[in-house]
């Protein structure tokens, strides 16, 4: 009944990191060693770091220097049952070769030295022989050279990251002239680079050839030497250059050099009979200069070396001088042919071919942003810092020529127009440089007029404020030449307003008739269109007007009289009634007895009594025209009925409820409800669309007439209680911040990153991680503080936290890089070792410029842990050309804020309409989406200071009265539109009030 139990004697280690096999090892007791475990687990990669292993043995952590252990030179280390070991890998370790036959990224493994010879022969590169020399740069920029045939003897250690550039190892030579096979020679390493073995290669030299004024030209130093045949035997024999000219001539013939900044480069031959040519001419059989304004030239010949001045020549000051056979002529190149443009569209540098001349007319068109109509103009500032200024329209006959590396600031030239009324897209219109600002070009720009245009009566008002009146028609017909406009020109359209006149009394249909945009609103005709009179309508006829004028008419005299809108005609008769109509049970004509009095109960109780729909306000049209408001519920309450003049008309309209709901909805907007439709919250949502994300909803606010509240969306689980007229539902969304990464990463760009306090590694997830080379991170706020962080390490990325409009940039060398980032056009981070030395104003250009350039701003820079501010201004734009930014910078341009008026009452799009310097009160509602059908725009209210009385405007454009209309608004101001004539200032201060608490707690509503 024993148990026997056998012991385990293995014991289980963990090794993980750089081996073959990471994971559970399972070692007998007798093997307890670091290299027995490593074995064990498939041994270490290539990439593991052997000299820092890691041993974990509870508490306590070793480091153990593997390579001296397989030396022999330490101990092998003993481990213990459960220890964990880490096997690191290393940094990666490589260089760059740049080479012309092969080259690229050379890796080193572990253990491996990293040198020059190691990184040439892993690409076969090493040419013991040669006499050339290697370019080394370092990773901090440290250059040096190192002749290949010294790495017979001794080797260099490198740099990680250092860039080898190795020559070509052949020797090349151009041999023209008289020999047998004229071209180009090439001799590899270990044959001698001497005049007698290029002849050679070149065929030899022919029977013609002058032996005794073999030309060498090394066109690096400008340096001709004469050699005869005698010294291709010569002990030593004479060396050349890589890259010379041999030239062989011919026996009596005359030749020239001429090298660098011509067209036709080369040797010119001169026929014998000529004299020697003059350098001009030499010039012209050389095609011409690529640089029409170099200055300085060289000329070499056996005796001297000479320096003129070739503007002098050209121009005939200096004398023309001769050039001597044999002679060498160097026009020295012009580099770094540009220019930069700064404009509001476009921008940038703008280069120039070598043939091409620099001015100011070719750097536009070549930016596509030469205009001859346009009356703006250029400011070209030269690099000495001196300023000139042209007019665009004057360069289509005179031509500015400019200096390398000027500035051109370029106006804003987009021409704008408003225009309004009948018109299918109205708003504001942009005209390109170019585009014809005509009144017909901007009428099909906003989508042609309606057909109730009035196209006879447009009305222009220029930027000065003066109108005119203009008829489209004959322009359309091609009996008139088009109207140009004005650049900031507002145009109306107006709407033909049909004609309408209520006919009432003795009359087979009364009510209100229209008259059509090709009849003349007269008496006959409204009676012919009111079904024409009833049998027991009488001769004499009534028309009234607002103002309460009367005119009588006797049918019988058979008078015909123009009519205006708004007139009532009264036909008259000889029974008592009221027409009662709108929203009541049975609408229709009601008589009374001639001893009956007429109230306002007993007809609506002859016609059915009124609906639950019915408003409680009630309109009387009496037959002089007049109209009464009655209070249906002020009758009721005080138990006193008012009296009806026969012939009346009773208007019962229908009760509506407008809620406006705002945020994050589909839709957006002013929403109507009847009263026997449920309008509830949730039914106000679901009208507007619904919730864009309702994981994205922070809050619902509601304010319902005083009272104000808010809730969560689980109230759109339950319909709720209804809400009132004039109520506003404002839907917030969680806070998110944005966040902009660039450089080294696998997808750059803008996130936008909810949740609360998101942190660097955060970031840096959403965008697919950093490149392993990457080091440090450059984190620039919205105010342009820079902040350095270590890439490295893990837990610093995440408790790094971030802000809105923060900026992560990443670069693995941030000394060859200037990050711009901000209110530019083209943010970004740009390598600036290809040009050296760049002001402020150049790296802006690089980035396309700022956004906007036309108000007084700041910029911020920020290097070597210090954050320097500089102002910025249209005036003083030459003091950016002077700021010299050094590389590693940083440079932040701040966002301006965007000024704003509010618009509310009855328009489309009630909320925060974005600001625009002269915008009018107008313009203000257009962009809000225009008038509701319910809106009274003769009565429109402007507050400019909540504490005081506002300004009643009158918005009515197609009244003719659009000076009113056109005042101009201030930032912060407030437009409210309301449904009836008759305001009450409490009232509409209140809601007032109460909206714009709820709209300047919205985010991204700006339409």
């Amino acid at each position: 009944g024993s148990i026997v139990i056998v012991p385990d004697i293995s014991t289980w280690i963990y090794v993980f990191g750089e081996v073959g096999r990471p994971g559970k090892v399972e070692l007998d007791r007798d093997d307890l060693l670091l290299t027995r475990a490593i074995s064990a687990s498939g041994g270490f990669t290539q990439n593991a770091d052997i000299s820092s292993i890691q041993v974990l043995s509870g508490s306590d952590a070793t480091e153990v220097n593997l390579d001296e252990v397989l030396r022999g030179s330490s101990k092998d280390p003993t481990i213990k049952y459960d220890d964990l070991i880490y096997v690191p890998r290393i940094d990666n370790r490589f260089v760059y070769v740049i080479s012309e036959a092969s080259g690229g990224k050379v890796d080193f493994s572990a253990g491996e030295s990293i040198t020059l010879r190691s990184a040439l022969a892993k690409l076969n590169l090493v040419e013991i022989s040669s006499e050339k020399e290697i370019l080394v740069i370092l990773p901090d920029g440290e250059k040096f050279e190192i002749p290949i045939s010294s790495l017979g003897k001794s080797d260099w250690e490198l740099e990680i990251g250092s860039v080898i550039f190795y020559p070509q190892a052949s020797n090349v030579a151009n041999v023209l002239g008289q020999v047998r096979s004229p071209g180009t020679v090439t001799l590899k390493p270990d044959i001698p680079f001497n005049l007698s073995t290029v002849i050679a290669a070149a065929g030899g030299i022919t029977d013609l050839a002058d032996r005794y004024n073999i030309a060498v030209i090394d066109s690096k130093s400008a340096s001709t030497v004469i050699y005869t045949v005698e010294d291709l035997s010569s002990d030593p024999i004479p060396c050349i250059p890589d890259g010379a000219t041999v030239f062989v001539p011919e026996m009596g013939s005359k030749y020239v050099y001429i090298l660098g900044g011509v067209r036709e480069p080369g040797m010119k031959l001169i026929s014998r009979e000529e004299t020697n040519p003059t350098l001009t001419k030499l010039i012209a059989m050389s095609g011409g200069l690529t640089d029409p304004l170099s200055e300085k030239i060289e000329i070499v010949d056996a005796s001297e070396r000479r320096r003129l001045d070739l503007q002098e020549i050209l121009g005939g000051s200096t004398q023309d001088p001769q050039i001597a056979s044999g002679s060498i002529i160097y026009v020295p190149e012009t580099y770094g042919r540009f220019v930069y443009v700064i404009s509001r569209e476009k921008g940038g540098r703008v280069d120039f071919e070598s043939n091409e001349e620099i001015t100011l007319r070719t750097a536009l068109a070549k930016q596509n942003q030469l205009d001859f109509d346009s009356s703006g103009r250029v400011t070209v500032i030269f690099p000495d810092g001196s300023k000139r200024e042209r007019k665009i329209s004057d360069l289509r006959d005179n031509d500015m020529i400019l200096s390398p590396g000027s500035i051109i600031v370029y106006p804003d030239v987009v021409r704008q127009v408003f225009v309004v009324g009948a018109v299918n897209d109205p708003g504001l219109v942009q005209f390109e440089p170019g585009d014809k600002l005509t009144l017909t070009t901007l009428l099909a720009r906003a989508g042609g007029m309606t057909p109730l245009a009035l196209g006879n009566k447009i009305q222009i008002t220029d930027p000065f404020g003066r109108t005119t009146t203009a008829s489209v028609d004959p322009i359309l017909l091609g009996k008139a030449l088009d109207l140009n406009l004005e650049d900031g020109s507002f145009v109306y359209v107006p709407i033909y307003e049909p004609v309408r006149v209520n006919v009432i009394g003795e009359v087979k249909s009364p009510g209100t008739v229209e008259f059509a945009k090709n009849e003349s609103p007269t008496v006959l005709l409204a009676i012919s269109k009111a079904g024409g009179p009833t049998d027991r309508a009488a001769t004499n006829i009534k028309i009234s007007d607002h103002d309460g004028e009367v005119l009588w008419l006797d049918l019988v005299e058979g008078n015909d009289v123009p009519l205006a809108g708004g007139q009532t005609v009264y036909v008259a008769g000889d029974d008592r009634y009221i027409y009662v109509s709108g929203e009541v049970n049975s609408p229709g004509k009601y008589e009374f007895a001639v001893d009956e009095e007429i109230t306002i109960l007993k007809i609506l109780a002859r016609a059915g009594g009124e609906k639950p729909s019915a408003s409680d306000q009630i309109r009387i049209l009496l037959p002089s025209g007049g109209i009464l408001p009655v209070s249906l519920s002020q009758i009721k309450n005080e138990g006193k009925d008012a009296s009806v003049e026969a012939g009346s008309t009773v208007l019962v309209p229908k009760q509506v409820i407008r809620v406006t709901v705002l945020g994050a909805v589909n839709s957006p907007g002013l929403y109507t409800f009847n009263p026997d439709e449920s309008h509830s919250l949730s039914d106000a949502l679901a009208r507007a669309g619904g919730l864009i994300d309702e994981s994205i909803v922070d809050k619902i606010a509601v304010q319902d007439g005083k009272l104000y509240n808010e809730f969560s969306t689980s109230v759109l689980q339950r319909r709720g209680d209804s809400l009132s007229d004039n109520s506003f539902i404002y839907v917030s969304s969680k806070s998110s911040i944005s966040v902009t990464i660039l450089g080294e990463i696998a997808r750059p760009g803008k996130y936008e990153i909810s949740g609360t306090r998101p942190s660097i590694a955060t970031a840096i997830a959403l965008a697919g991680g950093l490149d392993q080379s990457v080091t440090t991170l450059s984190l620039v706020g919205s105010d342009g503080r820079v902040k350095l962080v270590d890439a490295r390490k893990t837990e610093e990325l995440a408790r790094s936290y971030l802000e809105d409009e923060d900026t992560i940039v990443a670069l693995k060398n941030y000394e060859s890089f200037v990050t711009i980032i901000g209110d530019v056009k083209s943010p970004g981070v740009f390598s600036v070792s290809e040009y050296g030395d760049l002001s402020l104003a150049e790296l802006l250009s690089l980035a396309g410029g700022l956004s906007n350039f036309e108000t007084r701003g700041r910029v911020f820079i920020s290097s070597a842990g210090k954050t320097e501010e500089i102002s910025t201004t249209p005036e003083d734009f030459i003091s950016l050309t002077r700021k010299i930014v050094s590389p590693g910078s940083t440079i932040y341009v701040p966002y301006s804020e965007p000024a704003r008026v509010y618009v509310f009452g009855e328009v489309q799009r009630p909320g925060v309409v974005r600001f625009y310097e002269g915008m009018t009160a107008i313009e203000a509602v257009i962009e809000a989406g225009g008038p509701t059908s319910y809106a009274v725009l003769g009565n429109a209210l402007l507050f400019q200071n909540l504490e005081e009385q506002p300004l009643v405007l009158d918005l009515d454009q197609q009244k003719g009265k659009p000076a009113k209309g056109s005042v101009p608004l201030l930032p912060g101001n407030i437009i409210f539109v309301p449904q009836s004539s008759i305001v009450n200032i409490k009232d509409i201060m209140s809601i007032v009030a109460s909206s714009l608490s709820i709209v300047n707690s919205a985010v991204g509503i700006f339409k």
